[in-house]
């Protein structure tokens, strides 16, 4: 999943988390069990200057394995990989 301008990252790891598990977003637990949203928004937040540094963000959520990355263009992708049991 590719972020738009004003989607908070943190929401658009849930999405694509319910998206990889077929599950609903309202079935996953919640995100701050796993890792803090806020810090994630933060971490990963496009740049006033547009302008960062390439950052990749990987952590397990909801039986996921989550990779959250920035390019230097402040573009954010976000992918999750079903764990295997």
């Amino acid at each position: 999943m590719t972020l738009g301008d004003e989607q908070a990252i943190s929401r658009a790891v849930i999405e694509t988390v319910a998206d990889a598990t077929s599950r609903e977003e309202t079935d996953l637990p919640p995100l701050f069990r796993t890792i803090d949203p806020e810090a994630v928004d933060a971490l990963l937040a496009p740049r006033p200057s547009g302008r960062a540094e390439p950052l990749t963000l990987s952590f397990e959520y909801a039986g996921c394995r989550v990779s959250v990355e920035r390019s230097d263009a402040d573009a954010v992708a976000i992918t999750a990989t079903v764990e295997p049991e």
